[in-house]
């Protein structure tokens, strides 16, 4: 089983638990996006059976202003204001669930019809300011090979220190995705060749080609990884959490934040650090089509998102005519 499909088997196991006491339209919901990929679907549920707990009305009597409302006073667990990423998940969850219940019948109006899609303002000025710099990165991954805080927390990240040392930095010299690296099989490491294969969010297989010294790092932890299964052969997954199974999206999350701590004034996640590798490539090339096609990002309007110092065209146009007019002293 593929590090994808072991994914896709327990998020489904979740999902079933979680519709088999709400109403059939949830699970009808669920069913209907196949369109999503597996983890979107998951998302969404949980998405609108939070909606619907909070609105507490039957679905026929929902109105725009309900949801429009709900949207705009969505707040964090810890009672912070929702990010603009996240009201825009919401909204999508919600527009999809409603053309679902027009299409199946059970609602004869569509109260999502003149919503607006709440705006994206943040996340621009979010990802460029959270890239880190080479002193920071440096600073980043000394942390990694010496452990931070006290001396029982440096004790427990020494004796994980090479797999860390090994998702930070492919993190840094791929630039993949967090649930991709999740899904890294063993089978899926060409040593000779020095090549991980991975699934990309449009599940398709990409190559990520790796230098000397990323596969030093990564044979460092395979060495570790056999001693810590021990005779837990059957574990296919490359990175593995304390309790011989398969990391999680959240576990590799709360390692690459943890490292970050005396970096003031930056939230590092593993998304931050997929734009700290377009950065790079973009300072050291100069080309955004190069670094779009790295990401695998659709569009280069996605990528900009991503990359800190892009110089603004209009300002670069001023420069470069400023030679053209002259004023007369």
């Amino acid at each position: 089983m593929t590090g994808r499909e072991e994914r896709e088997y327990k998020s489904a196991k979740q999902i079933e638990r979680l519709i088999q006491d709400q109403p059939d339209y949830i699970s009808g919901f669920y069913y209907y996006m196949d369109f999503h990929e597996h983890t979107t679907r998951g998302v969404y549920v949980r998405k609108i059976i939070k909606f619907l707990k909070e609105i507490d009305k039957d679905i026929e009597s929902i109105t725009m202003d309900d949801i429009t409302q709900y949207i705009s006073r969505l707040k964090k667990k810890n009672g912070e204001n929702a990010s603009d990423s996240y009201r825009t998940g919401t909204y999508a969850a919600l527009k999809d669930f409603f053309s679902y219940l027009m299409r199946s019948g059970r609602i004869t109006q569509n109260p999502m019809a003149y919503t607006v899609s709440p705006k994206r303002k943040k996340f621009k000025d979010r990802a460029r300011s959270d890239v880190l710099n080479i002193e920071e990165t440096q600073r980043y991954l000394n942390q990694v090979e010496h452990g931070i805080g006290t001396s029982k927390a440096r004790k427990h990240q020494h004796a994980w220190k090479e797999r860390d040392m090994a998702i930070i930095t492919l993190f840094l010299y791929t630039g993949m995705r967090c649930s991709a690296l999740t899904e890294i099989n063993i089978g899926d490491i060409d040593m000779k060749r020095q090549i991980i294969s991975t699934v990309t969010k449009g599940g398709y297989v990409k190559e990520f080609e790796l230098n000397d010294e990323c596969m030093d790092y990564l044979f460092e932890w395979i060495t570790k990884r056999k001693r810590v299964l021990g005779d837990n052969a059957e574990c296919e997954a490359l990175f593995i959490s304390n309790k011989k199974k398969r990391i999680s999206t959240q576990a590799v999350n709360n390692i690459v934040k943890k490292y970050a701590a005396n970096i003031s004034g930056k939230r590092i996640t593993p998304h931050r650090l997929r734009a700290t590798y377009g950065t790079y490539l973009y300072q050291q090339t100069g080309d955004i089509y190069f670094v779009s096609r790295c990401m695998g990002h659709a569009s280069i309007d996605t990528t900009k998102i991503y990359i800190s110092g892009i110089e603004n065209p209009t300002q670069r146009a001023a420069n470069i005519m400023s030679g053209l007019i002259r004023r007369k002293g």
